[in-house]
């Protein structure tokens, strides 16, 4: 019989929201339109701002640390409004321990009032935010033998960064 791990899947994962810590919260301006109006009238215009948002995502903890691969069903925590909230399903394979990054391209259209003979600056405000939440998950490793061997394991920590969006306008 082979005792060789060949594949892990991590399931029933239960996240700890209420012990989650937000931190490392950066505020920056990620975009600047700026619409003037020549005319005597005031003018509806849509300003368009564009961003590229990278969010990240690691699962990790200190008794599991397969090198084999690994696949992993969840829910996402997020933070919406400062608290931790599970959102979203991920379904697929990860690379425990190390980031799993995301790009996405923000294109926000924006409507605003331009007063006659004048301007409107829009900023496009973005608040990149660090969250570790701990949770507890099922550990089943796959054996060359074609066994299971399943583990109930209470030392995970999922770790994101991630950005909010805001705007503002003078």
């Amino acid at each position: 019989m082979s005792e060789e791990v060949i594949s892990t899947k991590i399931t029933s994962v239960n996240y700890l929201s209420e012990e989650g810590t937000i931190k490392d919260s950066i505020t920056f301006v990620a975009a600047t339109e700026t619409y003037s109006n020549d005319s005597d009238e005031t003018v509806d215009a849509d300003v368009k701002l564009s961003y590229k948002e990278t969010r990240s995502y690691t699962w990790s903890s200190q008794s599991s640390k397969p090198a084999v691969p690994i696949t992993i069903e969840t829910n996402l925590p997020v933070i919406v409004n400062e608290k931790v909230e599970l959102v979203g399903l991920f379904k697929g394979p990860c690379q425990w321990g190390q980031p799993m990054e995301y790009p996405n391209q923000i294109d926000v259209k924006y409507k605003i009032k331009v007063p006659p003979s004048g301007k409107v600056t829009v900023n496009l405000n973005v608040t990149t935010v660090e969250c570790d939440v701990p949770f507890h998950y099922t550990r089943i490793d796959n054996l060359g033998d074609g066994e299971e061997k399943k583990y109930e394991m209470e030392d995970g920590t999922y770790h994101c960064v991630m950005d909010s969006f805001s705007f503002n306008y003078e």
